[in-house]
């Protein structure tokens, strides 16, 4: 636990070393190490492990120190996570931002995809395997890359440096993004009844479109153009576009795509090409079930 300690010691507390008003001795920090094991056992909380590195550092004002044991309590929460599932590298999972402090993701260009639709864009979190996390946590290189543990923004667009905040979160094959709750949740086995089928016509500034509710609880959107997209009630998406190209979406992101010329590419949820061509009539036989 000592070398933990040391760990999370050196990654954020050892560069604000230079506002503390004590010589950053070995002393000093063999006392912030035992504050932090007590803190990551649990054994005090945050405000109580705060005060103790104020009087350790004697620096009641510059080191934000609340901010840094947060982030340290979310580092071990994700290590637990990754020890649990270090046997199976191929596991799916994503990093759930509990609060948007900010009202937005900061951390969008690591931690979201986002999803071009007929009618409007939907962003969701983007969904690696372990042992890709795992492969950037052990980069020689340093980049701004999805991690297991935080990843940090020296230079973030935003003008300054910050760490992201996710917590690792487990994707159950079949679960869908709930954009309410913004994280994947177990769709509804049993669609809603849909004993007729209606349609309504709406507008987004200049461009029309339709929105149709099928009898089996799918829902089809058609705009000016005649493409449209079928949202299917397991949380599959069906996109069909009117130069012919026929996109299909899993829940997890994976695609198969037609395109015009009858080429088909299949990509997996992390967008790596899993084949590059099949046969037309097996396209066709998918999207017939």
């Amino acid at each position: 636990m000592n070398d933990t300690a040391k760990k999370y010691r050196e990654k954020y507390i050892d560069s604000f070393n230079d506002v503390f008003d004590v010589p950053y001795e070995s002393l000093v920090k063999e006392k912030i190490d035992k504050v932090l094991i007590d803190f990551i056992k649990d054994k005090i909380d945050n405000d109580v492990a705060r005060k103790q590195l104020k009087e350790i550092t004697q620096d009641f004002e510059y080191t934000p120190f609340k901010w840094i044991l947060h982030h340290i309590k979310i580092d071990e929460t994700n290590t637990q996570f990754f020890n649990r599932h270090k046997n199976n590298p191929d596991a799916v999972v994503y990093k759930h931002f509990e609060a948007q402090d900010y009202g937005f993701n900061l951390f969008s260009d690591l931690y979201e995809v986002e999803h071009k639709r007929i009618s409007y864009v939907e962003k969701r979190a983007k969904l690696f395997r372990l042992s890709t996390l795992l492969n950037n946590e052990n980069a020689t290189v340093e980049e701004f890359l999805p991690k297991i543990t935080t990843t940090f923004f020296k230079d973030h667009k935003y003008n300054y440096g910050i760490f992201d905040w996710g917590i690792l979160t487990s994707y159950t094959k079949g679960e869908i993004w709930d954009n309410n709750l913004k994280r994947y949740v177990i769709s509804d086995p049993k669609p809603k009844a849909v004993y007729r089928s209606y349609s309504f016509s709406f507008s987004k500034g200049d461009e029309k479109y339709k929105s149709i509710k099928n009898k089996d609880g799918s829902s089809t959107t058609i705009d000016n153009l005649g493409n449209s997209e079928t949202h299917f009630t397991d949380g599959s998406i069906e996109t069909r576009l009117k130069n012919g190209t026929v996109i299909f979406e899993y829940p997890d992101g994976a695609i198969k795509k037609q395109t015009e010329k009858g080429q088909v590419i299949e990509l997996d949820f992390e967008g790596n090409p899993v084949t590059t061509k099949i046969k037309a009539n097996f396209w066709h036989k998918l999207l017939k079930k």
